[in-house]
């Protein structure tokens, strides 16, 4: 249908200056300037890099976006390479990039650092940031699939430890970002303690509370 509009339109366009004295040239299609952006920039690290995790090439996962300081903060799950990964203590470390207009982007390093085999984030997957006063706050999922941390080194394996749960750290600045120690927000009795993850926080203007949203499973729904 619009290939029919669009050769109709033109066939109009061409019948009706055709009536005309003067010659008239059409160019449907002129090409659109090239801009050059500086949209995947290569991470690099710095000197105070204060994790292994920080400053290797990589791919971005689970972009995590929040708007402050007059910027687009981007936060997203740092992927490393294979071999980096072989090596490592953990996976999937929160990194930054910043950017005014979204198509130049500035990488700003690590933000949240994973932890290790007997940390509850092992693995980090994707959460969300809110501000309260001067303090961010940014939920996310600790993930840790490792049968030494799933048996919690309990032969009766009572009061076993979750595969995912809840985390959250917070940081003045954005740029320093301190774990919140001991807690766990792990699911509720009824639901699935290996799929409870994707933490959501927003402020709930109707109810003056904030409200979490998680992704999970009740009854194998």
């Amino acid at each position: 249908m619009y290939i029919k509009k669009f050769f109709l339109a033109l066939n109009v366009l061409v019948a009706v200056t055709g009536c005309g004295k003067d010659e008239v040239n059409i160019e449907p299609f002129a090409n659109a300037p090239t801009d050059t952006f500086h949209i995947y920039p290569l991470p690099t690290a710095t000197s105070s890099s204060a994790s292994a995790s920080q400053g290797y090439a990589g791919w971005v996962g689970d972009v995590m976006p929040h708007f402050a300081d007059g910027k687009f903060q981007l936060f997203f799950l740092h992927d490393a390479t294979d071999i980096q990964k072989r090596s490592s203590a953990g996976q999937h470390p929160i990194h930054r990039f910043t950017s005014n207009n979204l198509l130049d982007f500035s990488y700003e390093g690590e933000a949240i650092p994973y932890g290790n085999i007997a940390t509850q984030d092992h693995l980090i997957g994707t959460g969300s940031m809110v501000r309260a006063g001067s303090i961010y706050y940014f939920y996310y999922t600790g993930h840790n699939s490792n049968s030494s941390w799933l048996q919690n080194n309990n032969a009766g394996w009572t009061n076993a430890n979750s595969r995912e749960a809840i985390m959250y750290a917070t940081s003045s600045d954005l740029k320093t970002w301190t774990k919140k120690a001991g807690f766990v927000l792990n699911a509720p009795d009824g639901f699935n303690r290996n799929d409870f993850r994707d933490p959501y926080v927003f402020y709930n203007d109707e109810f003056k509370e904030y409200w979490m949203l998680v992704s999970t499973q009740q009854n194998g729904k």
